[in-house]
């Protein structure tokens, strides 16, 4: 069968895309990598000589809490820097527009929300790097949006300069 020329036709999605009705979207890193944020994946995938996938894991935390730590606050301001673009604002805009519209996104770094996607057209498969959630099992503290101090109340006097 011969391929149709219709699958590289911008105008061609565009029509059918107007057609649709429920649309799904799938994101992942390359969205934010043109907002100028590391995929980790792949060529780049190290943050200080070390492979960023193996750091983003409950045994390395455990194993050193503060080289996680540094990896994720660099993550954070990485992230806080970073403007949404083009992808994630049009992307907010289908949703604006299609009520059964829903994106599932890889993406931890706030950028979808920037962009003024509503909120309840948009699952984060991974979570946010601004959730603040307590490590201890017996925890229950949860803070979502904390974009300043990545440290819940219980570890906040440990953060204060005693001097």
């Amino acid at each position: 069968m011969a391929p149709n020329p219709n699958y590289n036709s911008i105008p061609a999605f565009h029509a059918k895309l107007a057609r649709s009705r429920r649309i799904l979207a799938v994101c992942g890193a390359g969205l934010s990598a043109s907002s100028g944020l590391p995929t980790f994946r792949g060529a780049g995938g190290l943050w200080r000589n070390y492979e960023a996938m193996a750091l983003a894991t409950p045994e390395a935390f455990e194993k050193d809490p503060g080289l996680v730590w540094m990896f994720y606050a660099y993550r954070r301001h990485m992230a806080l820097q970073a403007k949404p673009n083009a992808g994630h604002y049009a992307l907010a805009a289908l949703a604006k527009r299609n009520p059964e519209f829903l994106c599932l996104s890889q993406n931890v770094d706030h950028l979808h929300l920037r962009a003024s996607h509503p909120s309840n057209q948009l699952k984060l498969l991974h979570g946010s790097l601004f959730t603040l959630k307590c490590s201890s099992p017996t925890c229950t503290f949860t803070e979502p949006e904390n974009f300043a101090s990545p440290l819940c109340p219980a570890l906040a006097a440990a953060a204060v300069d005693i001097n």
